[in-house]
């Protein structure tokens, strides 16, 4: 079977893949890490869930007719739906911080990519000028 043989300089391929072909993959794993964040901390199910009690712990009322019982399950199951508030609110802003650190770390890892080549290049010339 005969192979196709390439006629591109190494360079071209090398331009090709740093600034083509890995940006492309970088973008993918980055999308990955934000999907990740996002499940990880289920955002849409906590805003859906806000006002819910906490861990589903809800008691249920007497069957009969008891003010004091009514009232002990009544304060109970407020306890529980303002603890849930609590927890999801912490839980929310946790998952917005490490979000927002996903972008950021996901930014600075494209750029230096990006721009390391020219890093690299300026670093020998500066070694040779001195």
């Amino acid at each position: 079977m005969k192979e196709v043989v390439k006629n591109e300089n190494i360079i071209v391929e090398w331009f090709l893949w740093h600034f083509w072909d890995m940006p492309k993959f970088l973008f993918s794993i980055w999308n990955n890490y934000i999907m990740f964040a996002s499940n990880f901390f289920s955002l849409q199910q906590l805003f859906g869930t806000f006002f819910a009690p906490w861990k589903r712990n809800a008691w249920s009322y007497p069957k009969n007719f008891d003010l004091q019982e009514y009232a002990n399950v009544f304060i109970s199951n407020i306890f529980s739906s303002i603890i849930g508030v609590i927890m999801r609110t912490a839980l929310i802003v946790a998952g917005a911080f490490f979000q927002v650190f996903v972008l950021i770390a996901g930014l600075i890892v494209f750029v230096l990519w990006v721009v390391m080549p020219f890093i690299i290049v300026f670093g020998i010339f500066l070694i040779f000028a001195i």
